[in-house]
């Protein structure tokens, strides 16, 4: 997986720009969604792919990223393509969106 870095100030849909493999995504999912939905879930893929429960995606790579998202998912066919930074306005906290396909679909 080679990624396409960009520190440029590129944006998609408003949010910030961390890493895009030029792939055109199919769905989408929020880190804070994820957690919401199943926190327990959210914080053992978390141990599985870093060995910590950091809801924080600062220096984490792509790879580790989809690892991360196919285990949440229960799926290893996704693919990331994009993952996108913004702030919470109403906590001042970052949350990542992470833009997937699913090979074969």
């Amino acid at each position: 997986m080679e990624e396409v870095v960009y520190y440029n100030g590129s944006k998609v849909d408003g949010m910030n720009v961390v890493v895009d493999f030029g792939i055109q995504p199919k769905h989408s999912v929020y880190s804070d969604r994820l957690f919401q939905w199943d926190s327990q879930k959210y914080n053992q893929c978390c141990r599985d792919v870093w060995k910590n429960e950091a809801q924080s995606f600062y220096g984490r790579n792509a790879s580790d990223i989809e690892k991360f998202l196919q285990l949440y998912l229960g799926d290893s066919n996704v693919r990331l393509c994009r993952v996108l930074q913004d702030e919470n306005r109403a906590t001042g906290y970052p949350y990542w969106r992470f833009d997937y396909v699913v090979a074969g679909e």
